[in-house]
């Protein structure tokens, strides 16, 4: 999701929203997902744990 918005609006911050099951397992370390996505589009990008929502949630928004 972040790879295809990046490549859609090339200038935008992005962040990952997502549910605390998906945001602890991309932190957990078993791939090393940030480095291999910063080589792709640079690292403009951040994570954000939001506990408000269902646990299958992730979205990408940009912000400026």
């Amino acid at each position: 999701m972040l790879e295809a918005e990046a490549q859609s609006n090339r200038a935008a911050r992005l962040v990952l929203r997502a549910s605390p099951p998906i945001t602890d397992w991309l932190e957990a370390g078993n791939i090393d997902w940030r480095a291999a996505l910063a080589d792709r589009i640079g690292p403009r990008f951040s994570l954000e744990s939001r506990q408000d929502v269902a646990r299958d949630y992730a979205e990408v928004v940009a912000v400026k």
